[in-house]
């Protein structure tokens, strides 16, 4: 019977959450120069009916909505600008909540460190949400997505290339 609710337990732990939001990473460049800033737009894309909790959520018990990402050693955190929420009021709340819904975007900015070597320069993404729509939410889940940038000398920096394109994938 133990071995029972083991397997149960395990079996449950791998059940898939429905994913409500999609996240895309776009470098504003394709190349940046080491010792530079690299500019990154994070877009959540909500499906209609949907929304979820703000950045800073409207209670402390609410879900906060948050990007992270994963960066090589020696990259201190980025900078993130959240967008401003829109403010709803729910059948459900008796205050209106600060939720995101459609698409938004999350201003990213990257120091890279000086003694970056000329490279690909990986960055991963996750973004943490809750999804609700008028009448319920579903569990918290992540939704991910990683890109490419190159670091290149100072000087050979282009000034106006393509950016770079983002890979998403499932939480």
């Amino acid at each position: 019977p133990l071995l029972f609710l083991f397997c149960a337990g395990a079996a449950s732990s791998q059940i898939a959450r429905p994913q409500k939001a999609r996240l895309a990473l776009a470098a504003r460049t394709a190349e940046v120069a080491a010792g530079a800033e690299l500019a990154l737009d994070a877009e959540v894309a909500i499906d209609a009916g949907w929304h979820v909790q703000a950045h800073v959520p409207t209670y402390d018990y609410l879900v906060p909505t948050e990007l992270k990402l994963e960066l090589p050693a020696g990259f201190v955190a980025p900078a993130l600008a959240y967008p401003k929420p829109v403010r709803f009021k729910f059948a459900f709340a008796e205050d209106q909540l600060d939720v995101y819904e459609g698409t938004i975007t999350i201003a990213v900015t990257v120091r890279v460190p000086p003694d970056t070597p000329p490279g690909a320069l990986p960055i991963k993404a996750s973004l943490r949400y809750q999804a609700c729509d008028d009448k319920s939410c579903l569990p918290p889940v992540n939704a991910t997505a990683s890109l490419e940038v190159q670091v290149v000398a100072a000087a050979a920096q282009r000034t106006s290339p393509p950016p770079a394109r983002t890979t998403a994938g499932p939480g």
